[in-house]
């Protein structure tokens, strides 16, 4: 599914709500980047596997500590996206010198946020306004969640018990 160029051109965005875009593997790169968006809903989406299409092992990602993506985004809910397998899609074999520097090591239902060492997230991009996230019926969802160092508010329902 491709979204219209028009959606980026609203830079104003404050609030977007995706629901059953039955197409929708990813979200587009551009999306990542609306400055004022706040609050995003993505919400049965069942074709979803990747919130991002971004490959966080080229040079735009790899050359900042903590990337920073979404960058007013306070809150994140993420529901019913029964396909969705990790934020980004791992690429082996692209000149990235690790292909393993991206994966998420501690957050898990059982595990402690607060316990996650910082340099853990040296490479990989943040979340850094982030303070309300909640994910609810997403069974393959197992990876790749970004920094989220200021969450203060996390809800987990239904997922994968290796989240």
């Amino acid at each position: 599914m491709r979204f219209s160029n028009w959606l980026f051109s609203l830079t104003n965005l404050v609030q977007l709500k995706l629901n059953r875009c039955e197409k929708c593997k990813y979200l587009p790169v551009a999306l990542e980047q609306l400055s004022s968006l706040k609050d995003l809903e993505l919400s049965q989406l069942g074709s979803l596997q990747y919130i991002s299409d971004a490959d966080v092992s080229d040079d735009h990602y790899s050359s900042y500590s903590a990337m920073p993506f979404f960058p007013s985004l306070s809150r994140l809910s993420i529901l019913c996206c029964s396909n969705l397998k990790g934020w980004w899609k791992e690429r082996t074999g692209s000149g990235s010198s690790s292909s393993t520097i991206y994966e998420h090591e501690a957050l898990g239902c059982t595990g402690s946020i607060g316990t996650t060492s910082a340099t853990t997230y040296k490479h990989q991009p943040s979340l850094l306004g982030l303070t309300d996230l909640e994910i609810m019926r997403c069974p393959d969802l197992t990876s790749n969640i970004p920094y989220l160092p200021n969450v203060e508010r996390l809800s987990l329902k239904s997922c994968s018990s290796n989240l």
